[in-house]
């Protein structure tokens, strides 16, 4: 994949990201007292979300998932005064959170220069989470009806 390419697959990302982050809170799924914060755990414990990060919505959206828990985004850490790549895997109170906790990770990743400085690192690999993350945070988008009226601008 070209560097325009993942530019714009970097751009729809995070445009999706920044849509669903308000879609959640203007639905309900927020938390804070001073600062709002879109609750992507309560989100992740409603049934209509546990049921379609469980394998039940079709095989394409299976194999998505299955691939991105396979292979999940790994987390910049410092190690001994160096930048170095974790495995270590977020602590989710179920699949659905955790795999929302890893599209946050790729946000995280992202948006905090953890896989660009100018010049995509992993590429492939970039392409791929951006890809995954944006198919399975579309289907997460649509199940509940209140977030997806807020997602499609129904309410506000």
């Amino acid at each position: 994949m070209s560097e325009d390419k993942l530019k714009e697959l970097s751009i729809e990302f995070f445009i999706l990201f920044s849509r669903a982050e308000y879609s959640l809170k203007a639905a309900g799924f927020f938390s804070g007292n001073a600062k709002a914060s879109a609750d992507w755990q309560k989100f992740s414990l409603t049934d209509e979300v546990q049921d379609i990060l469980s394998y039940k919505e079709g095989k394409s959206l299976t194999l998505i998932i299955k691939e991105f828990l396979t292979s999940p985004p790994r987390k910049q850490v410092v190690v001994n005064s160096k930048l170095e790549w974790s495995d270590i895997a977020p602590v989710g109170v179920c699949e659905a959170h955790m795999i929302i906790l890893y599209i946050n990770r790729v946000r995280n990743n992202l948006f905090h220069g953890g896989k660009f400085n100018g010049h995509w690192f992993e590429p492939e690999r970039s392409e791929l989470l951006l890809g995954h993350s944006l198919i399975i945070l579309k289907a997460m988008l649509k199940v509940l009806p209140s977030v997806n009226e807020a997602y499609t601008g129904s309410i506000g």
